[in-house]
């Protein structure tokens, strides 16, 4: 069972990957440490969708979970968020507005969530030499930096 604390659980550790990776003197191409990092946030943004719906496990199979009424209700629901588009599910989090009043008092979280609203989970299959070690590391920063990163402000939101 994926739980809101094991899904963050598992986007830290996404994040940790991405960081070991480009970090790494023997890393030649970066596509894997871009794609990772973004994937942080999208689980992240999914952890606090199972939150607000009440959802026990967001990644709950509906088949598995046929026998069992509660579940495949359950199950159905998490289906609607089988998707990766980091708008969206800032939206479906319910931090939209919060996000848009950010703008005049923080433009410093406004910066980094421009740097990461442009991740794509198709960026997995970006081919080597794609994308740079700058470009990762200005999204890791923009994801955890301590004082502007978007992690931060959405664990306090």
């Amino acid at each position: 069972m994926n739980t809101p604390t094991e899904i963050r659980r598992i986007a830290d550790q996404r994040l940790l990957e991405a960081k070991i990776l480009v970090d790494s003197p023997l890393s030649t191409s970066y596509e894997g440490a871009y794609y990772l990092a973004g994937y942080c946030v999208e689980l992240h943004l999914k952890a606090r969708i199972c939150e607000l719906l009440d959802l026990p496990d967001l990644f709950l199979d509906a088949e598995a979970s046929a026998t069992n009424q509660a579940s495949s209700s359950h199950a159905q629901v998490g289906k609607l968020f089988k998707l990766h588009e980091l708008t969206k599910l800032v939206s479906l989090a319910g931090l939209s507005r919060k996000l848009e009043h950010e703008v005049v008092g923080n433009p410093s979280l406004i910066a980094n969530w421009s740097v990461i609203k442009k991740w794509k989970e198709t960026k997995r299959y970006s081919p080597p030499g794609s994308i740079d070690k700058i470009a990762v590391e200005r999204l890791i920063d923009s994801i955890e930096n301590p004082q502007t990163g978007f992690l931060q402000w959405m664990l306090k939101h």
